[in-house]
């Protein structure tokens, strides 16, 4: 049993998404660069917030938890208060 899904269009997807986006990100993270985040801010629009957490590698949650949770909160109260 393998993982299929790898073939599939997710950038198509997230750039027809009709709701709010945004991006965070670790910022030691070996999966981001420049030329990544250039692209994921061409799906999202540039509006979107794209946030980078410091010291923060691939699992967000795990390595900065704290920093996570509070720029997840900022971005929720600032679409919250545009409403």
């Amino acid at each position: 049993m393998g993982n299929h899904r790898f073939g599939e269009p997710f950038h198509e997807y997230l750039a027809a998404a009709t709701c709010r986006k945004a991006f965070l990100y670790g910022e030691k993270s070996k999966l981001m660069d420049e030329e990544t985040l250039v692209f994921i801010k061409s799906l999202i629009g540039e509006d979107a917030p794209v946030i980078g957490i410091p010291e923060a590698h691939h699992h967000l949650m795990l390595d900065q938890p704290i920093a996570f949770v509070t720029a997840l909160r900022g971005i929720l109260a600032s679409w919250y208060s545009e409403e």
